[in-house]
This record gives C-alpha cells, sequence and structure tokens, in this order.
C-alpha cells in the first residue's frame, strides 16, 4: 500500500480537532506528500468549537501552509467550485479528510461526493474504524487532546479544556455509553481541539475560560501560544 501511495500530492481537510490531526499524521506515514492545510468555513459558522485563531497557530506549528475557503449556498456546487481550484492551484491528487462513518442518514460520504464531481481522489484513513481503535491510536502515538465544546447533558463543563489521557479515558467512555452517544463525537455530541501531536513541532498553549450558553457548554479561547 505504501509504495503505491508514495508521492502522491495531498491537502488536508483541517478543522484542528482529533480526526483530521490522527488523518494527517495516518496519511503521512502512508506515504502522502501533504503540501497545505483547507479549512472549509460554511457561511454563518461561528467556529466556536475549533476557533479559527487556534487553527492559525496549528498550521504554524505544523509548518504547513493554510488556507481558509468560505462555502456559500448551493453547498454541493460550492464545495465542488471550491475543490476543483484548489486541486489545479495545489497540483494535488488527494484530500485527506477524518470523516468516520456516514451522517445525518446520508447513504454516501458528502466530501468523496464532491471530490469525484472534479476528479480529486480522497483518502479516508479513518474511515469506519471502530471508535475504540481511533482512542487507542490517538493515545499509542502521543496525541494531546483537549475537549473545546459540548452538549452539556451529555458531558458536563468539568471536561472542557481538559486533556483526556488513558487514565480519565474510562471514565470518559462510560459517561459517553451511559448517554447512547457516540464515542468520537460523530452526531455533534462534543468537539476537540489538539494541542500537541508527533507532527507539531511545539505543544501547543491556550489561555481560556469555560462558557455556558444555552443547550452548549464552550471554551472561550482568549489567547493562543506556544
Amino acid at each position: 500500500m505504501s509504495n503505491q501511495l508514495t508521492k502522491k500530492k495531498a491537502i488536508v481537510s483541517w478543522t484542528g480537532g482529533k480526526d483530521s490531526a490522527l488523518s494527517l499524521f495516518m496519511a503521512r506515514k502512508s506515504g502522502f506528500d501533504i503540501s497545505g492545510l483547507v479549512t472549509f468555513i460554511p457561511t454563518g459558522s461561528t467556529f466556536i468549537a475549533h476557533p479559527l485563531n487556534v487553527i492559525e497557530k496549528q498550521a504554524e506549528i505544523l509548518n504547513l501552509p493554510w488556507s481558509k475557503v468560505i462555502i456559500e449556498k448551493p453547498y454541493a456546487q460550492f464545495y465542488e467550485l471550491s475543490l476543483k481550484r484548489i486541486k489545479s492551484e495545489n497540483n494535488i491528487d488527494y484530500l485527506i479528510t477524518g470523516d468516520i462513518d456516514f451522517v445525518d442518514n446520508f447513504p454516501t460520504n458528502y466530501m468523496e461526493d464532491r471530490c469525484k464531481a472534479v476528479g480529486l481522489n480522497v483518502f479516508n484513513p479513518l474511515w469506519q474504524k471502530s471508535r475504540n481503535e481511533i482512542w487507542d491510536l490517538l493515545f499509542e502515538n502521543n496525541f494531546e487532546v483537549i475537549f473545546s465544546f459540548a452538549k452539556n447533558n451529555l458531558l458536563n463543563s468539568g471536561w472542557i479544556g481538559k486533556n483526556i489521557t488513558k487514565e480519565t479515558f474510562e471514565e470518559f467512555r462510560k459517561t459517553i455509553y451511559e448517554n447512547g452517544s457516540d464515542l468520537c463525537g460523530e452526531n455533534g455530541e462534543y468537539h476537540s481541539i489538539v494541542i500537541n501531536s508527533p507532527d507539531f513541532q511545539r505543544k501547543l498553549m491556550l489561555k481560556s475560560s469555560r462558557v455556558t450558553s444555552g443547550e452548549f457548554v464552550y471554551l472561550k479561547i482568549d489567547e493562543v501560544s506556544f
């Protein structure tokens, strides 16, 4: 497999969370040449869970070019036009995503459909892996992950900003399963930010506080450094 993928140029669909960061790591191990990161921002998105100032610093630590792409309605058309431009400007063969599973009862992978329409391949290294296996990969490779956003009826505020470790994972898993939630947050139960990984040149440092707003609790990040 690695020989087949050697020298394939790719860009990573980047949110700054555990799934995109782990996918970048796995893509590099599979022989991809990563030329940059791209964050797709649908019009009206607040990016409370993945603040753009954090993503900007992550890109610096990764020493990779980062671009923001505003997506407007009709979304499918805008994604395809944007992906076509990205493919041409970066001379890439692949888009790397952190997609894990089908969402919202949609029968196909949305980004794969958009990429296929413009002749761009997709590499989804986490696709339909077990949720426990994904967390095992994060721990085995020394990722440092914090929770940045959650539905407060599923995860209490004490988890927000907390660095999840092997020691705290069992408590987290028990809480998630008791609430009937997805262990990787695939239904929007929670979101995460990676503050360190094997690809980071330095650890990200955040000055932050917790905010509760209606049914959500999130990390308000005032300062990002490394």
